[in-house]
């Protein structure tokens, strides 16, 4: 196995690098990495050594951004965002049925006020209604 060259700062380096090249291949971030470190490094060591983790896995995102094939973490959000966004959907629906629910809870409440003018016994009947439910909201 070949001997980890570089140290934490120049796999940061490399990493912030990677990010930015267009294209990217390995012949190029050799070079860049012999000019701007001044290490002679194979491709092979950074593709397969196990310090060069971070290196690897920057080369691949950034091939798959190229690409145009989105990154794993990328796949995550979007999945994130589309169960947030089912989710919104559904406590809209929730609430438009809720809303309409109500509406006509106002519209059976107004009726009965309505016959409740006219008939005594209705009305005293909403009294006593209107009484529990007062007693009972005080309780809580």
């Amino acid at each position: 196995m070949a001997e980890v060259k570089l140290d934490r700062k120049g796999i940061d380096r490399v990493v912030a690098m990677i990010k930015v090249m267009n294209p990217v291949k390995w012949a190029l971030i050799e070079g860049r990495i012999e000019t701007d470190l001044s290490i002679k490094i194979s491709r092979q060591a950074l593709n397969s050594s196990p310090g060069y983790e971070r290196i690897r896995k920057a080369y691949k995102n950034r091939k798959q951004e190229l690409r145009g094939i989105p990154s794993p973490t990328l796949i995550s959000y979007t999945k994130n965002d589309m169960d947030m966004a089912r989710r919104i959907e559904e406590q809209r629906a929730l609430i438009e049925e809720l809303e309409h629910s109500i509406e006509r809870q106002r519209a059976f409440i107004s009726a009965i006020a309505e016959e409740a003018k006219d008939n005594p016994s209705v009305r005293e009947v909403l009294g006593r209604v209107k009484h529990k439910i007062l007693r009972s909201t005080q309780r809580l």
